[in-house]
């Protein structure tokens, strides 16, 4: 009679795959409950194709430095075509880009008292230049010149052909209209200048006003001390209406503020990051959404005596926001929200004071930004490295508990499909949150340093140590990092931080054993 074997039977692995990781960063739930394709943590990294993600490119020096800081650039297309890039340095005179000796030449005309945050606003063949000090200044081309009856002010837009300003510190709740035509910029009665007073001694200034969006030029939205947002409009008389859109929802600065396809997006006072747009099919009623949750927790460390200094542009589909994060003097954070994906990244090394797209003679557009710590322009380009520094980046996966969150398990190994690796990227495998216990590397070989990639380090990755990962093609092999270890949850770290070293990341998986629901940990049991 054959015996039967009383061997128990091997519990069979379980695999858990993710090849999506465009959630972005989510700091609003904890680790165990964010979405598969949402991270924890992640720096200097962003979204790509459909959903993989990889090392952010960096940026290079734009021109030569001048001054101290970058305090604001303006960018004017005159309609013949002629293009200028100006700049305020810090220093009391007015700069233009020299495209010969990429210089930052000194415009005659006018001396402005140094080191005041400039705003700069194309009305007409006119740029109009101010500081919240000095007179209200336009630049032509040629020279920098004193504005006839102009107004004070620290900001202003171009609605309806005229120039609105706002920041008249003896009278912060006041918007100035001026003259349209040859009289723009003329803010006199007699020239069709005039002003409306906004909720006038509700102890909060004028911050900024932006276009409604959907390209609806006959609504402006006013922003009143980060808390507040008034519309306004002309009558048929010509003369502005003013309703209330939201008492507690506004824009703290007008350097925050742009327009994001159809909507306005701005940094209000909370500090959140809210939307505003027209409701649908009720165009002449605004929503106002937040956009920021996932990252709040994040905004909640800026320095909040500077988040007037914060800067912000929405270019090809993604809203950047500088910031300066708690006991810093200048901005040196950003947030990145891509609007394609719906999701927020996190970059630093990266110190705007401003943002500007500035269009060169073969209409070529440079995505540039001023130093708020220093003399340089930088421009983004597809370089990978911050201008010759290595670029901090790595990105971590949510904590994986395979929907049971009390089973121990014990993971066997970790799967990583790369593409596009250059330079050093290391793998480390978290457990319960606490315990990196494995970590490997894929390294640049010493043969083919820049092309290829070879395995270095303790731990098994991979089948042997030949395999490579090659610069320009997809890894058709997974690279693998043994763990061996039981614990509840796990999570995958990838990380880079050397010159010119990047990676893309397709997909991860876990390989699992679960243990039995009775095994518990004798500390974690509660007995009466």
């Amino acid at each position: 009679m054959r015996k039967l074997s009383r061997r128990p039977a091997e519990i069979p692995k379980k695999y858990i795959y993710q090849n999506k990781f465009d959630g972005g960063l989510n700091l609003f739930i904890s680790d165990v409950h964010l979405k598969p394709n949402e991270s924890p943590d992640l720096l200097n990294c962003h979204p790509e194709e459909d959903g993989i993600i990889s090392t952010r490119y960096g940026y290079s020096k734009f021109g030569n430095a001048s001054g101290t800081r970058t305090r604001g650039m303006g960018f004017l297309k005159l309609d013949d075509g002629t293009k200028y890039l100006l700049r305020a340095d810090g220093t009391t005179s007015l700069k233009v880009y020299n495209k010969t000796t990429t210089n930052w030449d000194v415009v005659s005309g006018f001396t402005y008292t140094e080191d005041l945050q400039t705003d700069f606003c194309q009305a007409g063949n006119l740029m109009f230049i101010q500081n919240g000090t000095d007179s209200l200044t336009y630049y032509d081309g040629s020279v920098a010149a004193e504005q006839t009856n102009g107004q004070k002010g620290t900001a202003s837009i171009y609605f309806q052909g005229s120039l609105i300003t706002w920041g008249d510190s003896s009278n912060p709740h006041r918007l100035y209209i001026s003259g349209t035509g040859a009289n723009v910029g003329d803010f006199s009665a007699g020239n069709g200048g005039q002003y409306i007073d906004i909720s006038k001694s509700d102890g909060n200034a004028i911050t900024s006003c932006a276009k409604k969006g959907k390209g609806s030029n006959n609504i402006l939205l006013i922003y009143k001390g980060g808390k507040a947002t008034y519309q306004l409009y002309f009558d048929e008389s010509g003369l502005p209406v003013v309703q209330t859109v939201s008492p507690n929802r506004g824009a703290i600065c007008h350097r925050s503020v742009d327009n994001m396809e159809d909507d306005v997006v701005m940094l209000t006072k909370l500090p959140a990051i809210m939307t505003q747009g027209e409701m649908s099919g009720f165009f002449d009623q605004i929503r106002t959404n937040e956009l920021s949750l996932f990252v709040n927790p994040e905004l909640e460390t800026v320095n909040q005596s500077r988040l007037d200094q914060s800067a912000a542009i929405f270019y090809k589909h993604r809203y950047y926001l500088a910031y300066s994060e708690s006991g810093q003097t200048y901005n040196n954070k950003l947030l990145m929200y891509d609007k394609r994906y719906n999701s927020w990244w996190k970059w630093d090394n990266i110190r705007a004071n401003c943002f500007m797209v500035y269009e060169d003679d073969n209409n070529v557009e440079h995505f540039l930004w001023g130093d708020d710590n220093g003399g340089q322009v930088y421009e983004f380009d597809y370089s990978r490295n911050d201008d010759g520094e290595a670029i901090n980046s790595y990105f971590t996966t949510k904590a994986f508990n395979a929907d049971k969150f009390d089973v121990l398990k014990t993971w066997a190994y970790a799967d990583a499909l790369f593409r596009n690796v250059q330079g050093t990227v290391t793998i480390q495998i978290i457990i319960d949150g606490e315990l990196i216990t494995r970590e490997a590397t894929v390294g640049v070989t010493g043969a083919i340093a820049g092309i290829g990639a070879s395995l270095i380090g303790d731990f098994m990755l991979g089948d042997d140590g030949t395999d490579t990962v090659t610069t320009n093609e997809s890894v058709t092999r997974p690279k693998r990092i043994m763990v061996r270890d039981k614990a509840r949850t796990a999570q995958i770290k990838v990380a880079t931080n050397a010159v010119d070293s990047y990676f893309s990341l397709l997909d991860v998986s876990l390989a699992y054993k679960e243990k039995s629901p009775r095994k518990f940990n004798s500390a974690d049991i509660i007995r009466s």
